[in-house]
């Protein structure tokens, strides 16, 4: 599905977005808002063990594991 989601996304697009990567660091710690960080237990596509570290960069997040 993800495959498919991704080629329906105009090549001008996809071309623009690999030109123009736009780190967006120093806008996280400004984030005032809920953050929802959620994963599945044997999720292999996201490095669960990153997630808490990008968690506490986040004045308000929260961090759920889905059990499978």
């Amino acid at each position: 599905m993800l495959l498919i989601g991704n080629m329906r996304t105009p090549s001008y697009v996809r071309r623009l977005i690999a030109a123009h990567p736009w780190p967006n660091e120093d806008l996280i710690t400004a984030a005032d808002v809920p953050v929802l960080f959620s994963y599945g237990a044997l999720d292999k596509a996201t490095d669960t063990e990153a997630i808490p570290g990008h968690a506490v960069r986040f004045s308000a997040a929260r961090v759920r594991c889905i059990a499978a």
